[in-house]
Formats: C-alpha cells, sequence, structure tokens
C-alpha cells in the first residue's frame, strides 16, 4: 500500500524524534512529572507524538478524533479519558521534554561551571500564523499575512537547564515588551 507524502513525512519526523528522544528518558519524565502514575495504555511518548501530529490534517480534531488517532497507533481510550490527560501535569510533563530537548541540543553538560555565574539565562521567542478563527485572542498582522499569529516567549536556564517561563502571546507583541519570570538582575562586585 502506497503511503501519503503526509504519512511519509509523519513517519520520518518520529524516526529523528524517536532518536533524540529515549523512550525510557521520555517515560522517567512522565513518571516525575505525574503524568503517568500507573500503568496505563498511553505512555507519555503516546502524547507526545498525539500532541505533535494529531492536528496536521484538521486543527479542529475532536476527542473522538484524537481517540481514533491513538487507535491507529494501537493505543485504545475512551474520549474522557484522553480529555482528562489535558491537565497541568501534562503541561509540566510537556515544559520538561522541551528542556531535555534544549539540553541535549545545546549539549548543556558540557558546560564548565563558574562559581560568578548562578544563571545564565536565554530568552527567545518565535511567531507563526495560524487559523484565523483564533485571531480574536492571537492577533495577527493582517496585510499579506494572516489576521492571526501566535508568539512563544521563553526564557531558559543553562545552569540548571530548566525553562524559567514560556509565554504565548499575539504575534504582533513586541519582544521588548516580556517580562520574564523570575529572572532578577544581580550585580557582582
Amino acid at each position: 500500500m502506497k503511503q501519503t507524502k503526509a504519512l511519509q513525512d509523519k513517519n520520518s519526523l518520529v524516526a529523528q524524534i524517536s532518536k533524540f528522544f529515549d523512550k525510557e528518558k521520555v517515560a522517567q519524565l512522565a513518571h516525575e512529572t505525574k503524568f503517568v502514575q500507573r500503568e496505563s495504555n498511553m505512555k507519555g511518548l503516546d502524547f507526545f507524538f498525539l500532541c505533535l501530529f494529531a492536528h496536521q490534517q484538521n486543527y479542529e480534531i475532536s476527542l473522538d478524533g484524537l481517540s481514533n488517532e491513538l487507535m491507529k497507533d494501537g493505543v485504545y481510550m475512551s474520549k474522557q479519558s484522553i480529555h482528562d490527560r489535558f491537565n497541568p501535569y501534562a503541561v509540566e510533563f510537556m515544559e520538561q521534554l522541551l528542556s531535555e530537548a534544549i539540553s541535549q541540543k545545546l549539549n548543556i553538560g558540557t558546560l564548565p561551571k563558574h562559581p560568578l555565574f548562578h544563571r545564565i539565562v536565554v530568552e527567545d521567542s518565535t511567531s507563526f500564523q495560524i487559523p484565523e478563527m483564533f485571531a480574536n485572542k492571537y492577533q495577527g498582522s493582517g496585510g499579506g499575512a494572516s489576521d492571526a499569529a501566535v508568539k512563544i516567549q521563553y526564557a531558559y536556564d543553562l545552569t540548571s537547564e530548566k525553562i524559567i517561563s514560556m509565554v504565548t502571546q499575539s504575534g504582533v507583541n513586541p519582544d521588548s515588551k516580556q517580562v520574564l519570570g523570575d529572572v532578577k538582575k544581580t550585580t557582582y562586585e
């Protein structure tokens, strides 16, 4: 059976992500963040891939649609069970996965520690256009671009390998107006 281009792209991306994220490490993070608290049909990696790919064909996918997507991978869950998984533990789990990805990509484990620097904060943002139906919450610039856009601002501490702040906002908000979560200016004498 011939695979569609979208399925080939998904399978290629899954293979790359699977090399990047060790299954045992993902399972450990799922337990540490309490996203997974007992044996379940859906593992942490299943949830991650569901969040990453389920909306690709239909950004208005229902809980039934998510359940069907999981069934394609042999994971059987009711829509209520899936609904219950979208909670603060899921947010913490996904943030920890992002922290792990940043740490690996930057090869932070090899950075030398220095007694004068208790924190090294990297701040960045990314923005992208989204369907116009979201313009009431995430305003875009319009014109030749979409009337809806989202900007994600984040701050990451290289020394603790933790996300300090992550904020979503309208795509038109300037970076200079974003205040970092708990970052405080420190002076050394």
